[in-house]
């Protein structure tokens, strides 16, 4: 399993790369068979994640990926994607409260 955080300290010491510019270049080099599509989306993963990025917005932007290589012709297989990709685990978040009486009116 590629371990996303050693591989952005690796590759982006700075944050200043803008993720559309990462997967622009990205999306070059797949299609010209230089890259390889799960390193690839490893590495905007632990990107993602190394700026902060909450979980939910990790695998949101990943599905969104996945639906660009599908669009683009770029085969990735699901079993593959889960073996090679570190992805955050899914967690819920709940804000949901029951407000005090004070709150509700007379």
């Amino acid at each position: 399993m590629l371990r996303s955080s050693r591989i952005v300290r690796l590759s982006w010491p700075s944050r200043s790369v803008s993720a559309s510019s990462l997967l622009t270049l990205w999306f070059h080099g797949l299609k010209a068979r230089k890259l390889d599509a799960y390193e690839a989306l490893d590495k905007f993963v632990g990107y993602l994640l190394a700026n902060g990025s909450a979980p939910k917005t990790v695998l949101t932007y990943t599905s969104a990926i996945k639906g660009l290589f599908r669009f683009e012709d770029i085969t990735v297989d699901s079993q593959k994607l889960r073996d090679k990709v570190e992805l955050p685990p899914k967690v819920e978040v709940s804000i949901d409260r029951i407000p005090p009486a004070r709150e509700c009116g007379p």
